[in-house]
């Protein structure tokens, strides 16, 4: 059940992100930059078959839910990284983030 309402979502997301683009496009005539969501989404499925196959194997309590959150958060940035899904941009994006949160501490 929980998959069905996340593809739900997901795919109501992608609607409405593409009718958004569509009009902004028409409406106001500008020009949208596509982006390629190739390696995201790889990610994202290497995450998820890896998530799936550790709820299968293990008997869940909330030391190793916390522990399935980081797993799948390093798998999914892990493959981002191999893969070159993180560009240069982002890193200095997320260098200028750390440094305003230090200084704003």
């Amino acid at each position: 059940m929980i998959i069905g309402v996340g593809l739900a979502t997901f795919f109501s997301r992608i609607l409405l992100l593409s009718l958004f683009f569509f009009q902004a496009k028409h409406r106001l005539n500008l020009s949208v930059k596509g982006i390629d969501i190739r390696k995201p989404i790889f990610a994202t499925l290497i995450m998820a078959l890896f998530l799936l196959a550790f709820n299968n194997f293990v008997n869940m309590n909330l030391f190793l839910g916390i522990l399935e959150i980081i797993l799948g958060a390093g798998i999914y940035f892990g493959v981002l990284i191999l893969t070159k899904g993180v560009t240069k941009e982002d890193w200095k994006l997320v260098k200028n983030l750390i440094k305003r949160k230090k200084f704003n501490s």
